[in-house]
């Protein structure tokens, strides 16, 4: 009963809304190509759910395809996992309190009316928070510009590392053809990286970017 409610909410609002501003379907990931990159919305169902209640909540971010998978050295290179996006936050974070935010459908005392409320506070969330978050990134230079920059302390948008931030950064100028910068923003990740867990990937990472610009030089 409980998916079945949550399914035709969905339906019914979450993917209405977001189809008028271009976002296709992937399960519970819906995406909207921008050019060189993607906005995606993600729906996170609760762990702890059980046939009588569930809660949900929203991951927003933004994906250039190839980006993580290089960093990783591993997995797809599109956009169709929400794990693929180089900069994300979850919805509630966006929030000025920053507080973690999740709606919850329960079976007790379950109305039409209680699952239109739920609805129609995720459209406005997603109208008034998730869009004008994913509305700041329209090209690789408005990602940078974030990537570029340490994260401020209780900073919504991860990551929160200096270090893979800067790493991530450094493929994006590898991808705009920007090598000068790759290598100085690879060996800035590198230093950050010292003497962290992170420290040898970073090194690794850094001789693949080497290695793939002079393949192209």
């Amino acid at each position: 009963m409980i998916r079945e409610r949550f399914s035709a909410l969905v339906e019914a609002w979450i993917w209405p809304v977001l189809q008028e501003y271009g976002f296709h379907r992937v399960k519970d990931l819906f995406i909207a190509e921008r050019g060189d990159l993607s906005w995606c919305v993600e729906i996170q169902r609760g762990k702890w759910r059980t046939p009588e209640r569930m809660e949900f909540t929203f991951n927003v971010g933004v994906c250039v395809p190839g980006v993580v998978s290089l960093f990783l050295g591993q997995g797809t290179a599109d956009c169709t996992s929400f794990t693929n996006c180089c900069i994300h936050a979850r919805i509630g974070m966006l929030y000025a309190d920053k507080t973690d935010k999740w709606w919850c459908i329960e079976d007790q005392g379950a109305t039409l009316a209680a699952d239109r409320t739920t609805g129609e506070e995720v459209c406005t969330v997603i109208r008034k928070v998730a869009i004008p978050f994913l509305d700041r990134f329209h090209s690789r230079a408005d990602i940078l510009s974030v990537l570029l920059e340490p994260p401020t302390r209780g900073e919504a948008i991860q990551p929160h590392s200096p270090a893979t931030r800067l790493a991530y950064a450094a493929i994006l100028f590898l991808l705009e053809g920007d090598y000068v910068q790759c290598r100085e923003t690879a060996d800035r990740a590198v230093l950050l990286g010292e003497k962290r867990p992170s420290g040898e990937h970073l090194l690794s990472l850094r001789e693949r970017l080497i290695e793939m610009i002079a393949r192209r030089t």
